[in-house]
């Protein structure tokens, strides 16, 4: 299942992301693990996601605002990832089954459609044919300038802008 042998997917470094609530954390957290790719010729997002205990919420199960900040964070990055630096406007998830802790998943997120400032996005935590969460965001493109000048350079280092 592993998305590294994928030839049209290309590893994304996040170390810089080491501060995200979502992706972010210690090493050896048993918390959330995502590790991103990306396919340049549709602009598609993907994440190897695995969760251990501290992302409980029911017995056994990850924890429905845990999957509601995967898909946030996933389609954020991958709107910026594509070249326009935004802010989370709505997010809406559809939970369709408990996501067992531990069960390797994977998430893939892409862009709808555009419209001036607005940005809607849809995404899916799966593995295989079994969809266990999805959501859909709009997000507010933003200026550069609007960002922290400090923070302005290393943003566009990021995410290719």
């Amino acid at each position: 299942m592993s998305l590294e042998n994928d030839p049209e997917l290309t590893k994304v470094r996040m170390d810089f992301h080491n501060t995200s609530f979502v992706s972010g954390g210690l090493p050896g957290e048993d918390r959330i693990r995502l590790q991103y790719f990306f396919r340049e010729r549709d602009g598609h997002f993907f994440a190897e996601i695995s969760t251990g205990k501290y992302a409980e919420g029911p017995p056994g199960h990850v924890h429905g605002g845990a999957m509601a900040g995967i898909l946030d964070e996933a389609m954020g990055v991958m709107v910026w990832y594509n070249r326009h630096p935004v802010l989370t406007a709505k997010l809406n998830v559809d939970f369709r089954k408990p996501l067992p802790l531990g069960l390797a998943v994977v998430m893939e997120s892409r862009i709808e459609r555009i419209e001036g400032r607005k940005v809607y996005a849809y995404g899916e935590i799966r593995r295989e044919d079994t969809i266990y969460a999805s959501g859909t965001g709009l997000f507010v493109k933003m200026p550069l300038e609007k960002f922290p000048e400090m923070e302005r350079a290393a943003l566009k280092r990021r995410y290719r802008l």
